[in-house]
């Protein structure tokens, strides 16, 4: 199963563990699931970080490669694809990087761990 983890959740699962749901720590600890961490993320990691609003021990670039080593988790990046797919996307959520997150898991057919509910909305699995 591929995995394809929302902001949170990679924020959650390597920092604050507890915060994740039963189900997500389950999945994840599963070594037959494929984990996967989006640019989109990182992106969104950086924004907050240069805003002041998440705090890193780093550049967000690196500590996503650091936190991503033991989950085993490997990157997404954004391509043409995935942006055809985020052109169809309905505006039930506003959140562009969610929106990425989206088009990503639609195009590769992953599944996304969330604890957002909107993400539900579309025809994605979101699992928390």
């Amino acid at each position: 199963m591929k995995l394809l983890l929302d902001t949170n959740v990679f924020l959650w699962v390597s920092r604050e563990p507890k915060l994740l749901s039963p189900r997500v720590t389950e999945l994840l600890q599963d070594p037959f699931n494929e984990r996967y961490v989006s640019v989109a993320t990182v992106w969104e990691m950086q924004i907050k970080h240069s805003l002041g609003k998440l705090p890193l021990p780093g550049k967000a670039d690196l500590v996503a490669q650091a936190w991503m080593r033991p989950l085993v988790a490997k990157s997404l990046p954004i391509d043409m694809r995935h942006l055809r797919t985020l052109y169809e996307l309905p505006f039930n959520h506003r959140d562009p990087f969610d929106r990425m997150l989206l088009a990503q898991a639609m195009s590769d057919d992953m599944m996304i761990l969330s604890a957002d509910e909107v993400l539900g909305q579309y025809s994605v699995p979101v699992i928390w």
